[in-house]
């Protein structure tokens, strides 16, 4: 029995998780634009969960730099016509900013700031791209 079951679950067409999220809708958003943003890796979670329940589907990888050089996480949505609007404040729900002092930060740094010296970090750093194509299979 348990080979059976193996055999048909292995013969199922296979359906990859941005149609299984629009699974169930009556039609599917053509991705006309591509939104990259950049976030904090604590904020991934948050802002995975606010962009997914609004039907986007969205990927991620690690990346580092920027003033204080520290770890980051690039989402790349892709966006129906006119959802940009939604992304963005979905983003803004999802992110947060903190304060740091350099003092704190071992020398990461690039530019040497005075003792004491508050810098905002976190948030989300976007940029949007229009598309020529887009092809999902």
């Amino acid at each position: 029995q348990l080979v059976g079951e193996v055999d048909a679950a292995l013969n199922e067409e296979y359906l990859p998780w941005p149609g299984l999220l629009r699974e169930g809708q009556a039609t599917s958003l053509k991705v006309t634009r591509l939104m990259t943003a950049v976030i904090r890796d604590w904020d991934l979670e948050n802002a995975l969960s606010a962009l997914t329940q609004l039907g986007f589907a969205v990927d991620h990888f690690p990346s580092a730099g920027g003033f204080l050089n520290r770890s980051n996480v690039t989402l790349m949505i892709g966006l129906p016509g006119g959802r940009e609007e939604a992304a963005v404040k979905a983003l803004k729900r999802a992110t947060s900013g903190h304060v740091v002092f350099p003092e704190n930060m071992g020398g990461s740094a690039p530019l040497p700031l005075p003792a004491g010296t508050p810098v905002r970090v976190g948030g989300a750093t976007i940029f949007t791209f229009d598309l020529d194509s887009y092809e999902e299979f």
